[in-house]
């Protein structure tokens, strides 16, 4: 089949633009992060727009990452690290030659959008009624400057795993992800995310994109379901460090894949006290597992991240509190096989002010205040 002069048109520009991304990424790279300038954000800029009427998402989101690094760089912001910088600029050239050496064999822009990303994502209604229970939660700030929260959820009866998010720019919100927390859904209903972060669901008229994102548009309709417990996690559980080894191992093949999307739930024999170092601006402990294998618990020293270390330095000191369960994401670095705690679980439950008194059997720990919680 011969492409149309739209297609032929949308593939030249692709080749036009992944020269001009190349040449600029080399240029970065030979005179180095301390020669950068604003003349230099302006460029990313620019490339950035090129690279979207070239339909090259995934290279625009980078290139605005770059620009983000950029201004954070400039600006002295205390908690930069060049290895970020680094990281953002082997990302950007990884996904502007995954997407070159796809282009060479195209025929059509539509064959290459696994690759290249798309703008919007789609999302496809769900015919029946969407069973889903709440795993954990976490805030996030982007390099990009959004301020968001993600629910990652378990659906019932396809153990699949959804997800349903927040975002809003930083610029206009903070970077507390907690204050979205309270928001509602969206305008067309009256629960609260936090709501939907603890307990089991119905949905109705969901509809689901292929990464399985969730769409809170104004037909879906949500009722409270029956709670699973801990049976939600048994496809996410691991009962050593071999078993989430094995698990990053799987997952980790990809990398561009982000860093911290392999979730986990596991329940380490002991986790020792939290450990801050302002120098390298991160908080670490040791989580021993039955066999006394060692994963590290670490959070980098952020500001979305301060009720998160507060948390664990409260489990540091009331040991009596330790959670039975942690839900979380891993991945490795430096070598060393890690662990961001997301969410803490409960088996008996605890009494936690959202905002009135429930009892709920997870807190997410980067979202919620333990030390106001108490025993029922």
């Amino acid at each position: 089949m011969t492409p149309s002069k739209r297609d032929r048109d949308k593939l030249s520009r692709m080749g036009e633009a992944f020269d001009r991304v190349d040449d600029t990424l080399r240029g970065l790279a030979l005179q180095g992060l301390q020669r950068t300038s604003t003349t230099t954000s302006d460029e990313l800029q620019a490339l950035g727009q090129m690279a979207h009427h070239a339909g090259l998402i995934h290279v625009e989101r980078s290139l605005a990452v770059l620009v983000t690094l950029l201004v954070r760089y400039r600006s002295r912001d205390p908690v930069f690290r060049s290895s970020e910088w680094l990281s953002g600029v082997n990302r950007a050239w990884l996904n502007n030659t995954r997407a070159r050496n796809a282009w060479t064999q195209a025929d059509t822009p539509d064959q290459l959008l696994p690759v290249i990303g798309r703008a919007r994502r789609k999302y496809v209604e769900v015919a029946e009624p969407l069973e889903v229970q709440a795993l954990g939660a976490a805030g996030w700030v982007t390099d990009s400057d959004f301020v968001g929260v993600s629910v990652s959820l378990f659906g019932v009866r396809d153990g699949r795993m959804y997800q349903a998010s927040i975002a809003r720019p930083a610029r206009y919100f903070g970077t507390e992800p907690r204050r979205l927390l309270r928001q509602d859904l969206s305008d067309h209903h009256a629960l609260r995310f936090q709501d939907l972060a603890h307990g089991a669901w119905v949905l109705h008229g969901a509809k689901v994109s292929d990464d399985g994102r969730l769409s809170l548009h104004q037909n879906l309709t949500l009722e409270m379901a029956a709670w699973r417990g801990a049976r939600a996690y048994t496809s996410l559980h691991c009962a050593d460090w071999v078993s989430v080894m094995d698990l990053v191992r799987t997952h980790g093949l990809d990398p561009l894949r982000a860093q911290g999307s392999t979730v986990v739930y596991v329940e380490p024999g002991h986790v020792s006290p939290l450990r801050v170092d302002h120098k390298r601006s991160v908080a670490t402990a040791r989580m021993l597992d039955a066999r006394g294998a060692v994963m590290s618990l670490r959070v980098p020293l952020t500001s979305q991240n301060n009720i998160l270390v507060d948390n664990l330095e409260y489990l540091s000191a009331h040991r009596d509190w330790q959670p039975d369960g942690w839900f979380g994401v891993v991945y490795v670095a430096g070598g060393q096989l890690c662990f961001t705690p997301q969410t803490a679980l409960y088996h008996k439950g605890v009494l936690l002010p959202i905002p009135a008194v429930q009892r709920v059997n997870e807190v997410h720990l980067s979202l919620e205040d333990l030390s106001k919680a108490k025993r029922p």
